[in-house]
């Protein structure tokens, strides 16, 4: 994908109950039949063959974010070991440690 989002101004044509918008060439699919997503006031449409979480991933890398901002988090401590080693288990960001002091 192209880091850089392509953003373009159109216009709504309304025909009773529906809404049609035209896509310029530049935001044209490749497929016949695209899945339309409403989150909140906005409309994403993606294509059918393309994986939801690739999407996301895809529409997240598009925007600037601060240098130390992550997508992936770390993996959590297994359960044996959380249960093995309770003071190194944070609990609301704070260590068993902590909230014994």
């Amino acid at each position: 994908m192209d880091s850089a989002p392509k953003i373009a101004y159109i216009q709504l044509f309304s025909d009773g109950d529906s809404q049609t918008v035209q896509l310029p060439t530049a935001f044209h699919f490749q497929d016949t039949h695209v899945r339309i997503i409403k989150i909140g006031d906005s409309v994403m449409l993606t294509p059918m063959t393309q994986d939801r979480w690739d999407v996301m991933t895809d529409a997240l890398a598009a925007f600037e974010f601060e240098p130390d901002f992550v997508l992936a988090r770390p993996k959590p401590m297994p359960q044996k070991a959380r249960d093995q080693h309770p003071e190194d288990v944070l609990f609301m960001g704070v260590s068993s440690q902590e909230k014994q002091d």
